[in-house]
């Protein structure tokens, strides 16, 4: 997952790693998502999750941290993993449902995945900025 593909479009002269992973899916299951994608997607620097619904939602985040925990210590690395549910039935501006209307029906369960790595290389205002590949 971090190694599959290049951040310059195939040239292996200036080849980085990804760093940071936002997802979203409507249905995630947890356990299946890290056991296929390890050990890469315990390498990033910051993973978010947006999802609507969970398979084995507790033991597969709980899993999911004690791992990062584990990985961090050996590697003396603060990574970070969050898990943000996103339902649109709730009600308006609540923690699961940012909108401002309550959408009775229906998911829009978009697949996406951005990746991105941190570009010292480049400054906007003085600041350096995480490139999204």
């Amino acid at each position: 997952l971090n190694h599959s593909s290049s951040c310059d479009g195939g040239n292996n002269k200036s080849r980085r790693n990804f760093e940071y992973l936002i997802a979203s899916n409507y249905l995630v299951d947890f356990g299946n998502f890290l056991q296929e994608t390890q050990p890469d997607i315990l390498e990033f620097k910051r993973v978010v999750i947006f999802y609507g619904g969970a398979v084995d939602e507790d033991r597969g985040m709980k899993t999911w941290r004690r791992l990062l925990a584990e990985r961090n210590r050996r590697d003396n690395i603060d990574r970070i993993v969050e898990f943000i549910p996103l339902i649109p039935s709730d009600p308006p501006r609540s923690k699961t449902n940012p909108l401002g209307l309550k959408i009775p029906f229906g998911v829009h369960h978009t697949k996406m995945f951005l990746m991105g790595y941190e570009d010292r290389s480049h400054k906007i205002s003085g600041k350096h900025y995480i490139r999204v590949v």
